[in-house]
């Protein structure tokens, strides 16, 4: 079941990229932004980091539902990108725990 109390099977096609964009490629914008910024406190770079990682948050949803547009496409994707983020956020967090992510990716 998702939010939106429908089975997982009628998740539409498109929300496993979106959620692969969300899990994947926003965190590494996000890195590589701040690696272009300059040198920040490695603690800064990966909370940012992190935080961009989190699964798809529950106002899309809300959002989705309150102008009844995108609702079932918001509703599976708070479900996969949270089921998915047990996997991206624990690696990325094993990475920073072990230090083999750089704070900056050009130094």
């Amino acid at each position: 079941m998702t939010v939106a109390l429908r089975p997982l099977k009628r998740v539409p096609p498109d929300v496993p990229a979106l959620v692969a964009i969300k899990l994947i490629v926003h965190p590494l914008i996000v890195w590589t932004l701040l690696s272009l910024a300059g040198n920040f406190d490695p603690v800064w770079v990966y909370t940012a980091v992190l935080m961009a990682s989190l699964p798809t948050a529950l106002n899309a949803f809300v959002m989705a539902k309150q102008y009844n547009v995108y609702v079932q496409q918001a509703s599976g994707g708070i479900l996969v990108s949270t089921l998915a983020s047990f996997v991206t956020v624990t690696t990325l967090m094993y990475l920073v725990q072990h230090k083999l992510l750089a704070p900056n990716l050009f130094h």
